[in-house]
């Protein structure tokens, strides 16, 4: 399995005939079935946040609770780093940010061990989103639908009930957060890059709010998110 690992960001993608496609697919689904599941994703007290930090590398691990990773920002991430942080904690959920577009990529990402994954509405067809998001349901795998404008969330709301919605660009606002229609969601808000503090927002009743942050951004420089 160590020897796979090391090679995964340059198997991704490799072309392939139909054949080595599934060959390929199903020892990914043979590492998942060895690895452990999925962990569940923690919901924050009542009218309280989860706060996000974006994951490092093992030894900078230091502390349960939710991570992502981005590998549009995060170029040296190694895809064994996930699992090593997951011998260390129990209890840590990992999510990876940047969005996936095939089947491969998202059984890809759960057999380095991340709890969940990101598709981008606004880039694909419907049916191309409520296939990967069944993909993940298959290993209990949720999936994060990118939302940047009222057009994409109005889109992922009649796609997936149990489908998370990530809020982004535009649509990464205190105020949305407030709407009874996320009402019973997981709603992640991507604060990333913005002036935006946890204690801005108010989740609507019912919600599961989990706020993103930057590790560089202003939250380390002193203040408190």
């Amino acid at each position: 399995m160590a020897d796979f690992f090391d090679h995964l960001w340059q198997q991704m993608h490799e072309p392939r005939s139909a054949r080595d496609r599934m060959q390929y697919l199903g020892r990914l689904r043979s590492f998942i079935a060895e690895g452990s599941p999925t962990r569940i994703l923690p919901r924050p007290a009542p009218a309280s946040v989860n706060q996000v930090k974006m994951f490092q590398e093992p030894k900078l691990f230091d502390e349960s609770g939710v991570w992502a990773f981005d590998r549009r920002h995060q170029l040296d991430f190694e895809p064994q780093w996930i699992r090593a942080a997951k011998e260390k904690d129990s209890h840590s959920f990992f999510v990876r940010l940047d969005p996936l577009r095939d089947e491969a990529e998202v059984l890809e990402t759960r057999a380095m061990g991340a709890d969940a994954y990101t598709i981008d509405v606004g880039a694909l067809d419907t049916a191309t989103v409520q296939f990967l998001i069944e993909v993940g349901v298959d290993f209990a795998f949720p999936a994060l639908l990118i939302c940047r404008h009222e057009e994409e969330l109005a889109r992922t709301l009649t796609i997936h009930k149990q489908a998370h919605i990530l809020l982004v660009g535009d649509l990464a606002v205190p105020e949305l957060l407030e709407l009874e229609l996320l009402s019973g969601r997981h709603v992640w808000f991507d604060a990333r890059g913005t002036q935006v503090s946890a204690r801005d927002v108010l989740p609507a009743p019912h919600t599961s709010l989990h706020f993103i942050y930057d590790a560089l951004s202003f939250y380390d420089k002193g203040n408190d998110p």
